[in-house]
Formats: C-alpha cells, sequence, structure tokens
C-alpha cells in the first residue's frame, strides 16, 4: 500500500490492529490514496464506521502502469519509427539532410507525447492531492516545461499542470471544466 502513495507500513498494521487513535486527516488521506477509495472515505470508515466508496481503479504503483493506446496515437508512433529508420538511410545513402531527420524525430516526439500525456494525466487523477516520490521523480520536469499558445496539446498539457498543482493562468471557465474533469475521472 505504501507504494500506492498510502500509509507507513507501522501505521496500516496498527490500522489492522484495532489500535490507531485519533489518526490525522493527511494519514486518512493516505488510506484513500493508497485504497483507491474516494477522497475522505476512509475518514468516514473511521469515524462513522461508514462503508468506504471504492473508486474501482487500482492506484499508482512505483513500476507499473497501463494505458490503452488508441489506433491513431499508435498509427502515428509506428510511422514517426519508419521515417526515421528511412531518414537515417537515406543520410547513409546521401539522399536525406540532417533537416528530414530533425523533421521526423518532430513527429516521433508528438507521437510519443500524446501516449506518455496519456499515462500522465491518469497517473496524477488517481494520485490528486497526493504527492508520491516516484511520479514527482518521472514528471515533475515534464510539466516545468511551457506550453505554446499554438500547440494542439494546450488544454491537455494544462490540465496535467493543474492536476499537478503548478501555478498556471487559466480562466474560470477552463479551472471549471478541469475539476468537472477530475470528477469525472474518479467515478469511471
Amino acid at each position: 500500500m505504501r507504494d500506492a502513495g498510502g500509509p507507513t507500513k507501522p501505521v496500516v498494521l496498527m490500522a489492522e490492529r484495532g489500535e490507531l487513535s485519533n489518526p490525522r486527516p493527511s494519514t486518512l488521506r493516505k488510506f484513500d490514496t493508497g485504497l483507491s477509495w474516494k477522497p475522505g472515505s476512509a475518514a468516514n470508515v473511521y469515524w462513522e464506521r461508514a462503508q468506504p466508496v471504492v473508486l474501482g481503479r487500482a492506484p499508482y504503483k512505483s513500476g507499473t502502469g497501463n494505458i490503452a493506446v488508441g489506433l491513431d496515437p499508435l498509427t502515428k508512433l509506428l510511422a514517426a519509427q519508419r521515417d526515421i529508420h528511412g531518414k537515417v538511410a537515406g543520410l547513409e545513402n546521401r539522399t536525406s539532410s540532417l533537416d528530414d531527420l530533425r523533421t521526423a524525430l518532430g513527429q516521433l516526439d508528438v507521437a510519443v507525447s500524446a501516449i506518455a500525456g496519456s499515462f500522465v494525466t491518469e497517473t496524477l487523477e488517481r494520485n490528486h492531492g497526493q504527492h508520491n516520490k516516484a511520479i514527482d521523480s518521472a514528471i515533475a520536469a515534464l510539466l516545468e516545461l511551457p506550453v505554446s499558445e499554438d500547440d494542439p496539446e494546450r488544454e491537455e498539457k494544462l490540465y496535467r499542470r493543474w492536476l499537478y498543482g503548478n501555478a498556471i493562468d487559466i480562466d474560470q471557465p477552463t479551472a471549471k471544466r478541469f475539476s468537472r474533469r477530475l470528477k469525472d475521472s474518479r467515478t469511471r
């Protein structure tokens, strides 16, 4: 459970033995995260003996993570891979230029970004409000990069930064959309 963002092993053992007295709200939030419960469920279980609301998704675990890859992103990724191989062969035969290779690498960057972005979005939604060392080390630097106004993935990239807690400049309707999207992600 610790790898999933839950509390430490001693705290879990105390809870299992019924010895956890007056837990801090942050500890209860960690139980929600580690057990993939709706936020507030652990507090309701502890204080009111209520049943938890299970989100139905496994929490983040270090070293794991699967996302569904649609046909369009996969096709773009494979096309970029083929194009790069062709450009490298063209460089060897002197029929391609370095600029051709840079263009092909740009296509690869877009394709990989779409797939990696889906994983990052899902991970941040699943762990919203909890900073996990594995998540931080893997994606924090990526979320510091600026997002250009003409980027076709601008809203998606801003959403990830918003989920992570980065200070971003968004209008009120966008903030409401992001909040609604996060709420919807927790009921899937």
